[in-house]
């Protein structure tokens, strides 16, 4: 996705690019009209401009010809020294005819994330990107850390039951047995709610519409299973 998003707005900038270079060199009307920067309206600039992607275009002397609102909302930031020089060292690469990328992380708080990538473009420009994905990181950590979570709950009652059922191999104490397999129910049970709360999140997560039904509360739960039957 990320790579498509790169690729057409690189299409964009050379275009925008390209028409500025014919309108600065004189180009005749009919160049210009063939060349028209508006699709129904909406021009290429306006496009540019509000995208949330940070686009700023280099000349071949390395001289900034164009910052987009959201390159321009950076400047003055306490990460946006950072990000400056980094587009310089990326512009440079778009000139010598090469694409590169880099991720910067800030602590913050609030932590930010930005990717600065950059890609050539004709006439030795070159232009930059500047992706905040501090978003998209937060959520891939929160993944993570609930995956981690997970684990450690299902773990635990898998734990246990290994360990019970070590215990009731030879074991010939009925009260004994009758202990153990009280406390083996009891951690299957554990282990089932775990996974049939990661059922509901990812029915959830799918958009999948929750199932409410009215019960009484009195039914037994022989009652309620052969009224769902």
């Amino acid at each position: 996705m990320t790579g498509l998003l790169v690729s057409a707005l690189v299409a964009v900038a050379a275009f925008c690019v390209g028409w500025a270079l014919a309108a600065s060199r004189g180009a005749t009307s009919e160049q210009t009209a063939a060349r028209a920067d508006t699709v129904r309206g909406i021009s290429f600039a306006d496009v540019l401009e509000h995208h949330p992607t940070g686009v700023v275009i280099g000349d071949h002397a390395g001289r900034i010809e164009y910052r987009n609102e959201a390159a321009r909302r950076l400047t003055g930031t306490h990460h946006g020294v950072l990000i400056d020089e980094a587009i310089e060292r990326h512009l440079a690469l778009g000139r010598a005819g090469s694409a590169g990328d880099r991720t910067l992380e800030f602590y913050g708080p609030p932590k930010m994330v930005f990717v600065v990538s950059a890609e050539p473009l004709p006439d030795r420009r070159s232009v930059a990107f500047i992706e905040d994905v501090s978003e998209r990181r937060r959520v891939e950590q929160s993944r993570t850390d609930f995956v981690a979570n997970i684990s450690h709950e299902l773990k635990t009652p898998v734990g246990a039951l290994s360990v019970l059922a070590e215990t009731l191999v030879g074991e010939d104490d009925p009260d004994t047995i009758a202990r153990v397999a009280e406390r083996m129910l009891t951690e299957s049970e554990r282990a089932g709610r775990t996974i049939d709360d990661l059922i509901e999140l990812s029915r959830i997560e799918v958009g999948a519409e929750r199932s409410a039904e009215p019960v009484r509360v009195t039914a037994s739960p022989m009652t309620l299973s052969a009224s769902q039957a």
